[in-house]
């Protein structure tokens, strides 16, 4: 286990109520922490962010945060005078920069020391690309921090679970389940689009996407709800979509990941470099939010050439 994923783990097990995101000057760094925070933590689990001093709106943090279905419309960066801490149970420091004051010294804290996008300069598809890898980093990472367990009760009761192509009508609650899961949204139902879905007594609680490009295929927008997850659904989900992927001709599938690697290794994918993808295939949304940006491009023959 690696210590990010130590600290992570210590964070979800504090069972704080309110946490803290702090950073120098709550600017690029700061807001991308938050804004996933936010969208990540229990509604029960309050999230305050703010710096040593006062920073600005950062619009392409607000940018490749939207990119993950992160609204940050009401997020005003604060300073540590702006923030009321005394109930304070657990800080998260992402800046090179430790400015925790002495008074919050005897709270749990961790220390993620992640690069500054705003740093340095560039072309603005340059700085993007800092702005995603720094992005990914953190959503990779406090996904694991707000992990939540499944609830036993909650797939008891005799429920039907069924699994099979989507509807137009499946669109929306396939787009609410991936902002959940902080995955791109804007362009699903797309051309070249297909979607399983996985449905239990009529409530959406899985999805999983192919996007097509002649003899290839992207995995894509692969999610499932939280009270699901860890009973095997996503397996399910892509045993369905392997099939989908067969009935349109496609004998080689990619996929991008952040976060599953280990799963898609065990369903046959192996890494491969991304420039190895189809041009038609990189220009999916899911595609260009993740790559570059700390992700692993994977692939697999569905059939015989």
């Amino acid at each position: 286990m690696s210590t990010w994923e130590a600290d992570a783990d210590l964070l979800h097990s504090s069972g704080a109520r309110h946490a803290l995101v702090l950073s120098r000057t709550n600017s690029a760094l700061g807001q991308l922490a938050e804004g996933i925070a936010r969208a990540l933590a229990p509604r029960q689990v309050r999230i305050s962010a703010a710096g040593a001093r006062r920073g600005r709106v950062d619009p392409l943090a607000k940018r490749v945060l939207a990119e993950i279905s992160v609204n940050v419309a009401d997020q005003n960066p604060k300073a540590l005078d702006d923030v009321d801490t005394s109930d304070v149970q657990a800080i998260l420091v992402v800046s090179e920069e430790d400015p925790t004051p002495p008074g919050l010294h005897g709270v749990l804290r961790v220390h993620w020391p992640l690069p500054d996008p705003a740093a340095e300069g560039g072309t603005e598809e340059e700085r993007l690309a800092r702005y995603r890898a720094v992005r990914n980093e953190l959503r990779r990472r406090l996904i694991r921090v707000f992990a939540r367990e499944l609830v036993a009760t909650a797939a008891s009761g005799g429920a039907t679970t069924s699994i099979g192509p989507a509807s137009g009508g499946d669109l929306d609650a396939i787009k609410r389940l991936l902002e959940g899961s902080l995955l791109p949204s804007r362009d699903v139902g797309g051309a070249h689009q297909r979607f399983i879905v996985a449905s239990e007594n009529g409530r959406l609680i899985g999805c999983a996407g192919l996007q097509v490009a002649g003899q290839d295929g992207l995995v894509r927008s692969m999610a499932v709800h939280w009270t699901r997850r860890n009973a095997g659904l996503g397996s399910r989900l892509h045993e369905r979509l392997l099939f989908e992927a067969v009935l349109v001709g496609v004998r080689t599938l990619y996929v991008v990941t952040t976060t599953a690697e280990g799963f898609f290794a065990g369903h046959g994918f192996r890494k491969v470099a991304a420039r190895a993808v189809p041009p038609e295939l990189q220009a999916s949304e899911e595609f260009t939010a993740f790559v570059p940006g700390g992700s692993t491009v994977m692939s697999r023959l569905v059939s015989p050439a």
